[in-house]
C-alpha cells in the first residue's frame, strides 16, 4: 500500500515550498504510481476551482501535478507543493493534498490524505480615512466580541437613512470602508453585475442623490460551496450585511466564524426575495461565511 508519512503538517503562509514524502509499505517488482489531488477543507473544491486556493498554490495549476512513479524496488519518494504568501488577513486555512489512481498498487485510506495547515501573517488593514474615536492603518489586536442585533426584511434594497451612515460595500464601484473597518475580498464566488438605473426595489440604491439602482453581488459557482468575507472593527460597531434571492435559490445560512473557525453566530434566511439585512453589533476580526446546498448569494455591506 502507498500513503504519506505525514497526515498534517503546519507551516506559516511565509513557506513558499514544502516537500512531501510518500512511502510504499512493500517492494514491488512491477512499476507502481499514483496521482495527486489538492483541495480546500473548508470548501471541498479542488483548488483548480477555489480562486483563494490557486492562489495559495503560487502560479501553479494544482491539475500538472506529476503522476508519482514508483520504479520496481522503489518505496520512497518526495514530491514538492508550491505555495505563495498573498496580503489577505484571513484564518488559517487548510490544503488537502490527496493520492488518487493507483496503479499497480492500493492507497492506504488512513494515509491517503496530507493536511498542509497555513497560518496567516497578514494583519488586518484598515482602508478608509477614519472617523470619531477610531484610526485606519494597521488594525491593532482586539478581542472578538459580535451581538445579534435584528434581521430586517421590510426595506428592500432602500438602505439611505437606515444603514451605511459610516460606509458601505455596494460593489466595487462603490464602497466606502470606514477608517475603523477592513475587510478582504469575497472569496470562494464570482462578483456579477446584472445592470442599474431604474431598477425593482429589491436591488440597493447607489450612493449619491439619486435613486438609481444596482444589480449587484457576489455569488458561489459551485454548488455547495460557500462565500466568505474577513471583517475587522477596531471597536464595537454595527455592521449589516444584506441579501436578495433573484436568483430563486430558497434559503441560505450566514454565520460569523472568529478566526479560530468557531461559530459565533447563525441566522437561516428563508423567502428573503424581496432583501433581508442581517445586523450585528462587533469588533475584532470575524469570519462571515455565507452556505446553500445549490449556491449562495451575498449583495452588499453597512457599516454604522
Amino acid at each position: 500500500m502507498v500513503g504519506f508519512t505525514s497526515d498534517r503538517i503546519t507551516i506559516a503562509e511565509t513557506i513558499l515550498a514544502l516537500e512531501l514524502e510518500i512511502v510504499a509499505s512493500s517492494v514491488s517488482e512491477q512499476p507502481m504510481s499514483v496521482s495527486l489531488t489538492v483541495g480546500s477543507k473548508k470548501t471541498g473544491t479542488t483548488a483548480k476551482k477555489d480562486t483563494d486556493f490557486v492562489a495559495k498554490l503560487g502560479n501553479e495549476d494544482p491539475t500538472t501535478y506529476p503522476t508519482i512513479t514508483f520504479a520496481p524496488g522503489e518505496t520512497q519518494k518526495k514530491v514538492q507543493i508550491h505555495l505563495r504568501d498573498d496580503d489577505m488577513p484571513e484564518p488559517e486555512e487548510t490544503l488537502v493534498v490527496r493520492l488518487t489512481k493507483p496503479m499497480g498498487c492500493t492507497i492506504d485510506r488512513d494515509h491517503r490524505d496530507a493536511e498542509i495547515v497555513i497560518q496567516d501573517n497578514d494583519g488586518f488593514v484598515g482602508s478608509g480615512s477614519g472617523s470619531s474615536g477610531d484610526s485606519g492603518g494597521v488594525l491593532p489586536t482586539t478581542p472578538t466580541e459580535v451581538s445579534f442585533i435584528s434581521t430586517d426584511t421590510t426595506t428592500k434594497g432602500n438602505w439611505k437613512q437606515l444603514y451605511g451612515a459610516d460606509g458601505y460595500l455596494i460593489s466595487p464601484q462603490y464602497s466606502a470602508i470606514p477608517g475603523y473597518a477592513a475587510i478582504s475580498d469575497v472569496v470562494g464566488g464570482e462578483y456579477f453585475y446584472l445592470g442599474d438605473g431604474q431598477l425593482e426595489d429589491i436591488y440597493l440604491l447607489k450612493p449619491g442623490e439619486n435613486d438609481d439602482r444596482i444589480a449587484t453581488g457576489y455569488a458561489t459557482t459551485i454548488p455547495g460551496t460557500s462565500l466568505y468575507i474577513n471583517i475587522a472593527c477596531t471597536n464595537t460597531h454595527k455592521v449589516t450585511a444584506y441579501f436578495v434571492d433573484d436568483m430563486e435559490i430558497g434559503s441560505q445560512d450566514v454565520e460569523i466564524l472568529d478566526a479560530a473557525g468557531t461559530l459565533l453566530h447563525k441566522v437561516s434566511l428563508t423567502d428573503f426575495t424581496s432583501g433581508a439585512y442581517i445586523s450585528w453589533n462587533m469588533q475584532g476580526a470575524i469570519q462571515l461565511r455565507v452556505s446553500n446546498s445549490e449556491y449562495a448569494i451575498f449583495n452588499g455591506l453597512f457599516f454604522d
